[in-house]
């Protein structure tokens, strides 16, 4: 089996990719920003379940999914086996976006959580730790994980420097560690019940979604999609877009505009 290449010959020259991404994420976010302070109805479009963020990012991840299986095809098998996992992840997050859609009525429940998606199995493992008692309890909890984290970075050091080895030369993954990143912190924000948050929240799933599509356009060798999948794209997105306000009132059975 031939050498895995360097990240510098994959380096894609296409090196705009960063400016791109977030060009459109600030120009993107001042936007919504300021179109959900100038109605409470304009904001409910906007950033409730079904709204127009959760449809684009669903929007995103689904784009993802297609464009980074096509480029996986085009290019050489080392370069296949190096980024089939970008557009793997992506289906993984898109399942975890439009689950809340597909199960609205279900039991699999544990403490008033749906246990549907992937990150609600996160905050349920997060209510189960902070309710141990009594507090020594947690304590272990953490050394454990900790512990056990500690070995397995031991055992997969070479791995783990060769990531790290990888992430200094390759957009794709770069933007995809940014996506992941962002997402963490949407489920930090998640944590709160009030509406306060809701809208960054929403934006940063967005731009996880957005990190994911970018991630597989700019997978060294693949070249630009094909017409059919950006004419596609587009179409979706203005449906993303036109049937945000219908989608959140049908979940929060508010008035049709």
């Amino acid at each position: 089996m031939s050498a895995m290449p360097d990240a510098s010959e994959l380096k894609s020259p296409r090196t705009d990719a960063w400016m791109t991404y977030v060009t459109l994420v600030g120009l993107g976010g001042i936007a919504l920003f300021s179109l959900q302070l100038l109605s409470p109805m304009l904001r409910h479009y906007i950033v409730r379940e079904g709204g127009i963020l959760e449809n684009l990012s669903a929007t995103f991840y689904l784009f993802a999914v297609l464009v980074g299986a096509w480029a996986c095809s085009r290019v050489r098998p080392e370069l296949r086996r190096r980024y089939v996992a970008i557009p793997i992840l992506a289906g993984l997050a898109f399942y975890d976006e439009i689950s809340d859609g597909i199960f609205q009525e279900t039991d699999f429940e544990f403490r008033g959580i749906k246990l549907t998606a992937f990150h609600e199995w996160i905050h349920a493992g997060y209510d189960l730790w902070r309710d141990l008692d009594p507090p020594r309890v947690k304590l272990l909890v953490l050394v454990a994980v900790a512990a056990i984290t500690g070995a397995l970075a031991v055992r997969y050091r070479a791995r783990i420097r060769a990531g790290v080895s990888l992430l200094k030369g390759d957009t794709s993954y770069q933007l995809v560690v940014i996506g992941i990143a962002q997402a963490a912190l949407a489920l930090v924000l998640d944590r709160d019940l009030t509406d306060r948050l809701t809208f960054y929240e929403e934006w940063l799933e967005m731009n996880m979604a957005m990190a994911m599509l970018f991630a597989t356009l700019w997978i060294p060798e693949s070249g630009r999609p094909p017409r059919a999948i950006q004419l596609a794209f587009w179409i979706c997105v203005a449906m993303a877009v036109a049937l945000g306000p219908v989608f959140a009132c049908l979940a929060a059975d508010c008035p049709v505009p």
